[in-house]
């Protein structure tokens, strides 16, 4: 009787196993399947720059005031240039880029994802 209760469990836990291993993983920071699949927008050369680009902003720094972005494993402070886009500013949870007149927001949190509260002594 309790081999077979082992053995029924030790199934149920491989099913579970197997469907857990099929359930489909989300990035936080992958772009939307609109973006990756090329549907255009009105603002199509942004789009296509940023497609070229494949820009993923991996963390924000803030080291005695100063503020380091990294982007592509690699670190960029305000004023530096990402390919044709120069960093115009490194906020709390995103980098604005700038080309010409285009802007570029990367973000590392989803909008509202972010909350800062401030807790009474």
């Amino acid at each position: 009787m309790r081999s077979s209760m082992v053995f029924l469990l030790s199934l149920v836990g491989l099913f579970n196993a197997h469907a857990m291993a099929e359930e489909k993983m989300v990035d936080p920071t992958r772009p939307p399947d609109a973006f990756l699949q090329g549907t255009t927008i009105e603002q199509g050369s942004l789009v296509e720059s940023m497609r070229s680009l494949r820009l993923t902003l991996q963390s924000i720094w803030y080291v005695e005031s100063a503020a380091t972005a990294t982007i592509n494993n690699e670190i960029y402070r305000v004023g530096d240039r990402v390919g044709e886009w120069a960093v115009t500013d490194i906020g709390a949870n995103e980098v604005t880029l700038q080309r010409e007149e285009e802007i570029m927001r990367l973000t590392v949190f989803e909008q509202g994802q972010l909350s800062i509260s401030k807790e009474s002594s």
